[in-house]
């Protein structure tokens, strides 16, 4: 169906390359690519480059459309793909959607979600996953590449289960539910 009121785009997985930080108060420029759209999915890039047009970091990402009320897919219609999507983009998907979740895990933190945590949607907001596993890092890390894999929503009341890992050059984190339902998996590289 076409995207209609009552219909959003959820985020599944990103990976995302930093190639450098920038300074405080410096002139960025960030656009998107949705370069692709098949089934449930969306495919988008995004850049964010500086004044001189150098790449600063950039992201792949796929997303779900969803009927928000009844948390269910939604099929994308040939209307939006082609409202959106360049006939001639390079619809090479350049995203891994999920991450191993096999590991030699701790565990780190036990919380309890607040609803200072929810977004609109009266879910955890996804950019806090990212958030809380950067925390873990040794102080004054810079990432240098990020992947984040979401599996599935956390809402007020439920308990996080923080687990982490090191493998080779990866910092890895695991969030489990009180059920032992994964919820999402972050991976960085410093």
């Amino acid at each position: 169906g076409d995207f209609e009121p009552g219909h959003g785009w959820y985020i599944l997985s990103w990976d995302v390359n930093f190639y450098r930080y920038p300074s405080i108060g410096e002139k960025l420029y960030v656009c998107t690519d949705p370069y692709k759209m098949k089934g449930f999915y969306g495919y988008r890039r995004f850049f964010i480059r500086d004044e001189n047009h150098d790449l600063v970091a950039q992201a792949d990402s796929i997303w779900l459309l969803m009927d928000i009320e009844n948390r269910k897919p939604v099929r994308i219609s040939k209307e939006l793909t082609e409202l959106f999507v360049e006939p001639d983009s390079d619809d090479t998907v350049r995203v891994i959607r999920k991450l191993p979740k096999d590991g030699a895990w701790s565990l780190k933190h036990t919380f309890e979600i607040a609803e200072l945590f929810l977004d609109s949607n009266h879910h955890v907001n996804n950019t806090y996953y990212v958030q809380w596993a950067e925390m873990m890092l040794p102080h004054n890390s810079k990432i240098k590449k990020l992947k984040v894999d979401y599996r599935q929503s956390t809402w007020k009341g439920d308990v996080l289960y923080v687990y982490s890992c090191v493998e080779n050059d990866k910092f890895r984190v695991r969030y489990v539910n009180q059920e032992d339902v994964l919820i999402a998996l972050v991976d960085m590289i410093i």
